[in-house]
């Protein structure tokens, strides 16, 4: 089993297009190896002050195998719409520097639970598209081309992490970019498709998510998985 832990990005892992609740309130999850934890808007930058939580709750759930399961932890988009663009404002620092500095704390908190001996696997930042303010408390900081950028060089660390320590690593960011450096509005939860926040991926694209699962051995390769994919 795959319990995915994070923001409310891991909401595409319960196989709804409904939100997330955050926890101790528990998702809908309809698709049989994903376990889905919002812990609202977690930041990378802070991951460390949530691994407590997640083995909090970890301890609530008879069924958890720290032997045999996964944590996917799903963080990093709330720093890239909402802090590292104010901050590279506030101190006049390269966006590298202070994309490195996110990626090292996070990276931190991966590693006491691979020093505890859990089963880590990362996903990466989506493409970002939030244009409009009037549908959220807080607007988003830089230009979606900007984000999409910063988001570009978090997900290459976070590979060359996974890489070094031999763990399964999972992105779409690629194929949700368009050459303008803009992202494709039809995976998106946005208001060009109807209701929507414009911050979320939909289960439109979830096929190739399971695809990549699968490939990197997530989900058990012989399980067919042609049968979600409605």
């Amino acid at each position: 089993m795959i319990f995915c832990f994070g923001n409310s990005h891991v909401g595409v892992f319960s196989g709804t297009n409904y939100p997330v609740p955050i926890w101790p309130e528990r998702s809908n999850d309809l698709l049989p190896w994903f376990r889905t934890f919002n812990m609202g808007a977690v930041t990378a930058y802070q991951s460390m002050k949530h691994i407590q939580t997640i083995k909090s709750i970890l301890a609530t759930i008879s069924e958890f195998d720290k032997e045999k399961d996964t944590l996917l932890l799903v963080f990093g988009e709330v720093d890239i719409r909402m802090h590292v663009y104010r901050q590279l404002t506030l101190q006049g620092r390269p966006i590298e520097s202070i994309i490195e500095e996110v990626a090292k704390r996070y990276f931190e908190a991966v590693s006491v639970l691979l020093t505890e001996g859990f089963n880590i696997a990362l996903y990466g930042c989506i493409a970002t598209c939030t244009r409009a303010t009037m549908f959220l408390r807080r607007p988003p900081y830089g230009t979606i081309e900007e984000r999409n950028e910063a988001s570009a060089l978090f997900d290459n660390l976070i590979r060359v992490f996974c890489k070094k320590h031999n763990l399964p690593y999972i992105s779409i960011f690629n194929e949700l970019l368009l050459e303008d450096g803009t992202s494709d509005l039809r995976y998106m939860d946005t208001f060009y498709m109807g209701e929507g926040n414009g911050l979320h991926i939909m289960t439109n694209i979830l096929p190739l998510l399971l695809w990549k699962c699968r490939d990197i051995g997530l989900i058990p390769f012989e399980t067919i998985i042609s049968q979600y994919e409605k």
